[in-house]
């Protein structure tokens, strides 16, 4: 089923602003407790939707969701990076908290995943990004779906000289410590 931008927002959006929350969660989609729809960062651009949860130690937990009606790309990536850019200089310049006290995490949903370049690798690199693909049908409705990491079919191993290993060797051994501090191997 094809369907647009706006109207995957619109789904969402009324799925989270009445009972239905509960059930869009529980289809994949990530919690926060407050959202904020086409929020306006000045040049930084219009954000699709922004969740927001503030813990009971006042950290700040932000949530930006990009929508993608086809595919998600690099280009999807710097637009929520952009976004993330424009959220944290409202927040330092309109509040007083420190910027440690915030987090954000990058939602990228869209229809498919670009696997035809690098972009798929980035989803092991970086902690706060995840890509979501969304299906919808008549059956299932909205569905969201976390996308696993991507692995190279038939890898060529890692090499390198015998020295080099057991340099890295010994520096794991000397860098890894157990809970007494003591080194774990």
């Amino acid at each position: 089923m094809d369907i647009l931008e706006k109207e995957i927002e619109d789904l969402i959006w009324d799925s989270l602003t009445d009972e239905g929350s509960n059930e869009l969660y529980l289809r994949g989609f990530p919690k926060s407790d407050y959202y904020l729809r086409q929020f306006d960062l000045g040049s930084y651009g219009i954000a699709d939707l922004i969740g927001v949860t503030i813990s009971a130690s006042h950290f700040i937990s932000i949530n930006i969701y990009e929508l993608k009606r086809g595919e998600v790309n690099i280009k999807t990536l710097l637009q929520a990076a952009r976004y993330e850019k424009g959220i944290r200089s409202f927040i330092i310049q309109n509040f007083n908290i420190l910027p440690e006290k915030i987090s954000f995490h990058l939602y990228l949903i869209g229809k498919r995943i670009d696997t035809s370049s690098d972009f798929c690798y980035l989803i092991d690199v970086f902690d706060n990004l995840t890509i979501l693909t969304i299906s919808l049908d008549i059956v299932n409705g909205l569905k969201f779906r976390n996308r696993p990491p991507v692995f190279i079919k038939n890898p060529r191993p890692v090499s390198c000289s015998t020295d080099t290993q057991l340099i890295l060797l010994e520096s794991f051994k000397n860098s890894i410590k157990n809970k007494n501090g003591k080194t774990a191997f």
